[in-house]
């Protein structure tokens, strides 16, 4: 009797299985999971619409597609049409159509490769596969651990970016208080990924009010709207995965977050543990350069290399992305190689700044077959090919610099820096090391500072410098000597006098 009536509940589950598979839209994963893959398929309509040139063909920023062959077709209307294949039938075929047609979208240019949509995504497959929930929480885990640990451990988050979201937020005294929020930020999504794994019920409060919480700050300082939707999503969506998540019911570890099993046989288990030791360890190897920092949960931290091509009419493109396609450009080497690759001209010169202290700095130029070559750091800033580069600011020097009084010039808002002075009450000969940081430097003041002859081997790199003020200090010809190799140096401020070349000043001391 009892073999009976098993027989019989499992044939009536497999009975609704096979109905509720039969059925279209919510029937087929549940009226519960399809009211949150809607807030999904709203929001990455939201997120497309928002930076529509994006999935279009573009002439500037031009499209850099991951395989060069690979034929260029616009894929907005393609990504519309796949969300409401995904509302329409999501287990059977929408959510495979929309994934196929996002991985083509980003294969086609690897700008569209953005944490926010991959994102949406990963959360649209929790909501139609149970068995996706358990990893999806975990993947929430790593984002909020690792976006924490990248800003803990980043020296530009404290000094510029957190400073530069004061700034937009109005904030009176930001060089005061950008330190408190970067350290605040930091806790707070470090914190949010402990508590997930130790008490996932309360970390789903928590969920909501962080992600509502970035969302509500970006609409305030109107930046970068299109994280807006991704954040009200993880803050809906993520709370309810948290509160569903499984943890353990007894013994020491009670309460904590349970490793997901993709199957029920024992052996599968382990796939479970491989893939969040995945998911947890992964995003280090962006320190290596082997993980993009869009898979690896970089989010505002800083410490992403920068790029800027010196053109032939003069003029410098820094990659920034933004303006036309509404979010930044991927600061990866290989896309930067490849943007330049097809839009550079022969003679024309790509600088690729690290700051990730594994990794090194590259200068490269476009020759007359139209093949990158990888130059010295003198040759990029020389001029013999008829374009002299322009390289990258590093972010962080400029901040500690502006942070210790000295004084900074732009020829304009958003160019490179080309002149700097000290004041005799701040300078340390310390400074002069940040300032080969700032390669494009054509000016330096330090009349009346405590700079001496070895300090000056610290700026001997420049090769951008023409004139230096060194009135009213200690320099000897000794120290002179040491600028001698700057060739474009024919404006020298020193004892009183002005000088055309390190050379004149040695021969009328002598």
């Amino acid at each position: 009797m009892t073999k009976n009536k098993r027989t019989k509940t499992r044939s009536t589950d497999n009975g609704q299985r096979e109905k509720r598979a039969s059925t279209w839209a919510a029937g087929q994963i549940g009226y519960g999971n399809y009211c949150f893959l809607v807030v999904c398929v709203v929001t990455q309509l939201a997120t497309v619409l928002i930076t529509w040139p994006l999935w279009e063909i573009r002439q500037s920023p031009v499209n850099v597609p991951w395989i060069t062959a690979l034929p260029q077709i616009p894929f907005g209307i393609l990504i519309v049409v796949s969300l409401v294949a995904m509302l329409t039938s999501p287990r059977r075929f929408g959510l495979t159509i929309h994934l196929g047609v996002l991985l083509l979208a980003i294969v086609s240019d690897q700008t569209r490769c953005q944490p926010q949509v991959l994102w949406v995504a990963v959360l649209s497959i929790a909501c139609v596969f149970d068995r996706a929930k358990q990893f999806c929480v975990w993947a929430l885990v790593a984002l909020w651990l690792w976006a924490g640990i990248h800003k803990a451990i980043s020296s530009e988050w404290y000094q510029g970016n957190a400073f530069e979201l004061m700034q937009q937020a109005g904030v009176s005294e930001p060089l005061q208080w950008c330190y408190w929020f970067a350290l605040i930020i930091t806790i707070s999504e470090i914190a949010q990924g402990v508590l997930a794994i130790f008490r996932p019920r309360i970390a789903a409060i928590t969920c909501l009010l962080l992600h509502l919480g970035i969302a509500g700050f970006m609409m305030f300082i109107q930046y970068n709207f299109s994280v807006i939707p991704w954040n009200v999503c993880t803050a809906i969506v993520g709370t309810w995965l948290m509160l569903h998540a499984e943890a353990a019911s007894d013994g020491p570890w009670k309460g904590v977050l349970k490793i997901p099993s993709p199957a029920t046989p024992s052996g599968a288990r382990w796939i479970g543990w491989y893939a969040v030791a995945a998911l947890l360890i992964l995003p280090a190897g962006f320190y290596t350069g082997h993980v993009r920092h869009c898979f690896a949960h970089v989010l505002y931290s800083g410490g992403l290399p920068l790029a800027s091509i010196s053109k032939v009419d003069g003029t410098v493109d820094q990659l920034l992305g933004w303006e036309v396609v509404r979010v930044p450009f991927p600061h990866e080497p290989s896309a930067f190689r490849d943007y330049f690759r097809l839009t550079a001209a022969p003679g024309e010169k790509l600088h690729i700044h690290e700051i990730r202290p594994w990794l090194e700095s590259h200068y490269y130029q476009m020759d007359d077959r139209r093949q990158l070559q990888e130059i010295s750091r003198t040759k990029f800033f020389a001029d013999d090919s008829g374009v002299r580069g322009i390289g990258c600011d590093d972010r962080t020097a400029t901040f500690e610099l502006i942070d210790r009084g000295a004084k900074m010039k732009r020829r304009t808002a958003d160019s490179m820096i080309f002149a700097i002075s000290f004041t005799p009450k701040d300078f340390s000969s310390d400074l002069l090391d940040l300032v080969n940081d700032i390669p494009n430097i054509e000016e330096i003041q330090l009349s009346g500072c405590d700079v001496r002859d070895d300090d000056l081997k610290k700026i001997a790199t420049l090769n951008r410098l023409q004139g230096i003020g060194l009135n009213d200090t200690p320099i000897t010809r000794g120290g002179l000597k040491h600028l001698s190799q700057i060739e474009g140096l024919n404006l020298i401020e020193y004892n009183g006098q002005v000088y055309g070349s390190i050379d004149e000043i040695i021969e009328l001391r002598q």
